[in-house]
């Protein structure tokens, strides 16, 4: 019994070497498919192998040999065949496609080098148009668009010179790129023979020599695209010279006519003629369009009215008339806004010339900022206006196609085709519109380019009047920038700052004239230091009110800003300022009660001294110590607070001392009451006191007490010390002993003393531990 994998496997190996016969005459390689083993050797292209010129005979011969070699790679390709094979169709296909890749990359070699002949020809040209060259054909003097019109074609050849360079960097990366797929398909290669040559597997063979010849198709692929990329490199290479020239050549002709403008007044005349030639008719094209928009939407109404009384069954037909009468309306009035707007462009455009002859004819009429900025104005509306134009155009260009294919593909029952047509038509009267204008979009562009370029050329020749003249006008321009608007009246830089010099110079004037009156209130001697404060105060905080108010009136601020701020302001002192608002109540109410004084003596927190200042926020506190302390103002009215000098200026101080016992206790008490009535500062009224205290552990205490006013010139410290020398004096010159402290030790000699000696006790464990961790 036969085997049957093996009579498939002869079978396919014959038609294989059918196929390999087949492509034997036009190996990509001028090899043919082979499957014994080669060397690695063998396998890789000679690098030092001469590359056979290009032709175009060359090229249309291997197209020919290609496209029998597709034909024969399709031929062989079916479902049954491919799971014979082991494969997909997809995976045979690979073959097929890569043929076609190639056939297609050499009909575009064939084309490079037509685009090059082409090029080396329009060179030839040139260069005798060059040599011919005397000049420009049209008698000058010339005008200003015919000069642009040489102007814009240098533009123009210069971006095409950029694009040009820009391709040419991109050929060369194509270059690099070719030459690393060829190295990596012949690596490719390689692998795809040393599997055929080492299989072992007759089923496996049709299926690897089809992988080898695809491997061997992507190889010619890869080989042939770095001769294509290099001759891609070498034609933009000489585009790019060409251009260049051609710009060179073009910007010579600019320059010709540039030499010989002139700017005529009958020139502007004629041009403006035109314009207005070009503004009738768009004005009789707007008004028909208008009548036809009035039309459309009055049957646009007939519709709708039409689709409410229409029955049931007939809404759907009443619809359509609605949405096509829709499409028609909506196509009539975005024709009405692209005439008025072409219209309205004419007259920028008039208006462009007029300043154009203006400044190269009487440049001094014109205020060159100014005008640069109003032609920097009209040239971004008129881009920005081509853009959305074009937009538009687009959105509408995009439903003509889509609608055109649906009627292409329109079938009786879609209905009547009649609407779509009628749809159709509308979209394309509307959109006949759209290329005139946006044409006349990018001239106004380019001529407010052109002009903008002109005033600010002019603008490098200014004098230094009109150069002092433009840093006024940027100045004021600044000066004049509104910041915020506040009910209609614009808070500018120039408000700010006036309003903050006269904040500066009220604040500044506030606090000299309160100076000034604090001052002459002093000088009079019937005036409270507190009252003058007070009133001081008060005054100062009166100025403050009326120089905010004057800044904003002078600045136009009106004064219902703060009902808009009112409620940000409410939040703003509860949460932030909540602490800096009751201090400086705290202060008012301090100045109004005057519970506490300045030259009052306080006691706060435990610290004493001289109130010396009631301020806004705080207080000033002198201590006695020298130091001056800052007190907030609501700590003077929420804690307890010790006035020493609230009710009177007066206050009692005692002195102690002590004599021995045996003094004579009567005469102990006039001496101090001597003592102190000598001093001087000491009040004579309340009277001095002195009381025979106590019978001490060491003497008989006795303590005077005595009052002493509470001025600055007082200090109840060295009248105490005073008070103690002169007792002390008059107790020496009376004999009497000032006691010391002393103790009295009793000892008993009724019998003798025990005298025993105590050994020392023995030291424990954790002593003699401790010992030696302190050594």
């Amino acid at each position: 019994m036969v085997n049957l994998r093996t009579i498939r496997a002869a079978t396919f190996a014959g038609i294989w070497v059918l196929a390999c016969a087949l492509y034997a005459p036009g190996a990509w390689s001028a090899e043919a498919p082979q499957s014994a083993p080669e060397s690695a050797a063998e396998s890789k292209p000679a690098a030092a192998a001469p590359q056979p010129e290009v032709t175009r005979e060359s090229l249309k011969t291997k197209i020919e040999d290609l496209d029998s070699r597709i034909t024969i790679a399709e031929n062989l390709i079916s479902p049954e065949r491919a799971q014979m094979f082991g494969m997909t169709v997809g995976d045979m296909q690979e073959l097929p496609m890569t043929l076609r890749q190639l056939r297609s990359l050499l009909e575009d070699h064939i084309s490079l080098l037509d685009e090059m002949e082409e090029t080396v020809r329009s060179e030839t040209d040139l260069q005798k148009e060059i040599a011919s060259y005397k000049g420009l054909s049209q008698p000058p003097p010339y005008t200003p668009w015919f000069v642009d019109t040489y102007r814009k074609a240098v533009e123009d050849k210069e971006l095409e010179v950029e694009s040009a360079e820009l391709e040419l960097s991109h050929a060369k990366d194509r270059v690099n790129r070719a030459k690393e797929d060829e190295v990596r398909t012949d690596t490719l290669l390689a692998k795809a023979r040393e599997d055929a040559a080492n299989n072992a597997d007759t089923a496996a063979t049709p299926r690897l020599e089809w992988q080898l010849d695809t491997m061997l198709a992507k190889r010619e692929l890869a080989q042939a695209a770095t001769p294509y990329a290099a001759m891609e490199a070498s034609c933009t290479e000489h585009q790019i010279a060409f251009l260049k020239k051609m710009l060179d050549f073009l910007k010579r002709k600019h320059e010709d006519a540039k030499a010989k403008l002139r700017y005529r007044a009958a020139d502007l005349e004629q041009r403006i003629e035109e314009i207005k030639k070009k503004r009738e008719d768009t004005q009789e094209a707007l008004r028909k369009a208008h009548s036809k928009k009035d039309s459309a939407w009055q049957r646009l109404d007939s519709a709708r009215a039409a689709f409410d009384a229409a029955p049931e069954d007939g809404k759907a037909q009443a619809q359509a008339a609605v949405d096509l009468r829709k499409i028609e309306a909506d196509a009539a009035t975005a024709t009405v806004k692209v005439l008025a707007q072409r219209l309205e462009l004419l007259y920028a455009v008039e208006e462009l010339w007029t300043k154009r002859y203006t400044l190269h004819t009487n440049r001094k009429s014109m205020k060159l900022p100014e005008e640069r900025e109003h032609v920097t104005g009209y040239f971004e509306s008129f881009v920005t206006s081509r853009d959305k134009l074009t937009a538009d155009a687009r959105g509408v260009w995009g439903t003509i196609q889509s609608l055109s294919r649906r009627i292409a593909e329109w079938q009786p029952a879609d209905g009547d085709v009649s609407q779509a047509q009628q749809k159709l038509k509308a979209l394309q009267s509307q959109v006949e519109n759209y290329p005139p204008l946006m044409a006349d979009l990018a001239d106004a562009a380019l001529l407010a380019k052109y002009l903008q370029e002109e005033i600010a050329t002019e603008q490098t020749h200014l004098s230094f009047g009109e150069r002092f003249q433009e840093v006024q006008r940027k100045i004021e321009t600044v000066w004049d920038y509104p910041l915020i608007n506040l009910e209609g009246s614009p808070l500018t830089v120039k408000k700010i700052a006036l309003a903050l010099i006269i904040l500066v110079v009220g604040f500044a004037c506030t606090r000299f004239v309160t100076r000034q009156l604090r001052r002459l209130m002093s000088a009079r001697a019937d005036m409270d230091a507190n009252v003058v404060a007070t009133i001081n105060r008060l005054v100062h905080y009166f100025m403050l009110a009326f120089v905010v108010l004057f800044a904003m009136y002078t600045v136009n601020i009106p004064l219902t800003v703060f009902t808009l701020f009112g409620g940000a302001l409410a939040i703003g002192v509860g949460f932030g300022a909540q602490n800096l608002i009751n201090n400086f109540i705290s202060g008012l109410i301090l100045m109004v009660e005057r519970p506490i004084r300045i030259g009052d003596i306080i006691e706060v927190d435990g610290k004493a001294g001289r109130v010396e200042e009631i301020g806004a926020r705080c207080s000033r506190l002198a201590v006695f110590s020298g130091v001056d302390i800052l007190v907030p103002n609501s700590k003077l009215l929420e804690q307890n607070v010790i006035n020493w000098t609230l009710s009177d200026q007066k206050r009692r101080y005692s002195v102690r001392v002590g004599v021995a016992y045996g003094s004579p206790t009567r005469d102990v008490s006039k001496l101090i009451l001597k003592a102190v009535e000598d001093h001087g500062k000491i009040l004579k009224n309340p009277e001095p006191v002195v009381v025979f205290q106590d019978f001490g552990d060491n003497s008989l205490v006795f303590e005077v007490f005595f009052w002493l006013p509470m001025n600055t010139s007082t200090d109840s410290r060295v009248v105490c010390s005073d008070i103690r020398h002169m007792i002390d004096k008059l107790f020496r010159d009376a004999g009497i002993d000032i006691a010391y402290p002393q103790r009295d030790l009793h000892v008993d000699f009724t019998k003798p003393l025990d005298v025993r000696m105590v050994p020392p006790e023995p030291s424990t464990e954790v002593d003699s531990k401790e010992s030696e961790d302190s050594k």
